[in-house]
């Protein structure tokens, strides 16, 4: 997956939470695939459900493969390259190693398990929760939710329950939530659903944030894309919005944050990157912890010289403390 692939995504406001590759739903007519393509990567999970396992195999730049394998049946390789904390599950179609000459195709020979399959890379991701939601859809149809088992590489190879839904609701590790949610469920009743259960103990302290931008010329460009992260996950831009009126975008500024990410792309040339402290101000706020009803307004400043990686060409200042 590209750099600018992610941008893409981030610019609509979606972390994409993706189907089930190749699940045979009757409307379609599997073929017999040919044997797959080995697995690429290190083996990095394994699970077994019955006599189906299931390796998880990394083969980098956030391309997952899994191994599908059960006696009597050729072994499959499901692959997806994934957003941080995006899942996918694994085909449910398993094929007969040695079929009769007589066989039909119009269905799986064998409906196998599955499982749900992704990697939490960005180590502010602390936790994966998804819903079970009923084929009514809607609130209503939100039954529960729960958080998968993750390991220390942030890696995930779950057995989903029934009607289990593959959409990632990501935290952080102190309970704030992380990036945007998932637009393909319910997402409102399943946040509030994980974060009763709330693993992480208290929340962490946080407080609303509102990012300004002052852009020189050359970064009032359709080409330039601009990315903030105060740990919630990247927030991104076309340089072109932020023209001579500015634009902000909101977020979530957590207590434990040490200063803004910024990362700058254009299209062709290597990504720049810049990380700028929080103003001390912002700092005494953070550490006082007290109630922030109105929130904090920042400004970055990012002259035309930023594009070639100028220490001195980005800033970041209080605008307005609105805690009240």
């Amino acid at each position: 997956m590209t750099s600018r692939q992610l941008v893409t995504a981030l610019l609509f406001g979606v972390l994409v939470s993706a189907c089930s590759q190749g699940h045979y739903d009757g409307t379609t007519i599997p073929q017999r695939p040919p044997p797959a393509e080995a697995a690429r990567g290190p083996e990095v999970r394994t699970r077994v459900i019955g006599q189906t396992s299931f390796a998880l195999h990394d083969e980098g730049d956030g391309c997952l493969a899994v191994v599908v394998s059960h006696p009597g049946l050729q072994s499959t390789v499901g692959r997806r390259c994934l957003y941080p904390g995006e899942l996918t599950a694994t085909n449910i179609c398993g094929w007969l190693a040695d079929p009769p000459p007589t066989t039909t195709y119009g269905a799986c020979d064998v409906t196998l398990p599955q499982v749900f399959f992704g990697q939490a890379q960005d180590p502010n991701i602390g936790y994966v929760c998804v819903g079970t939601i009923l084929p009514v859809g809607g609130a209503e149809g939100v039954m529960s939710a729960r958080f998968l088992d993750m390991d220390g590489g942030g890696y995930i190879l779950d057995a989903p329950n029934p009607d289990e839904s593959t959409a990632a609701h990501l935290f952080t590790p102190g309970g704030i939530r992380y990036g945007f949610e998932p637009l393909d469920a319910p997402s409102d009743p399943i946040y509030r659903f994980c974060e009763d259960q709330h693993p992480w103990g208290a929340t962490e302290y946080s407080a609303s944030l509102r990012v300004f931008f002052d852009l020189g010329a050359a970064l009032r460009s359709d080409e330039v894309v601009i990315l903030i992260d105060t740990g919630t996950g990247p927030r991104g831009m076309s340089g072109l919005a932020g023209g001579e009126e500015g634009i902000h975008l909101p977020t979530t500024l957590p207590a434990s944050s040490p200063g803004l990410a910024v990362r700058i792309e254009v299209e062709g040339a290597e990504p720049v990157e810049y990380f700028l402290p929080w103003p001390e101000a912002v700092r005494t706020l953070l550490d006082a912890g007290r109630p922030c009803r109105g929130g904090l307004q920042v400004r970055l400043t990012l002259e035309d010289s930023a594009l070639s990686g100028s220490a001195a060409a980005a800033a970041l200042t209080l605008s307005a403390n609105l805690c009240g």
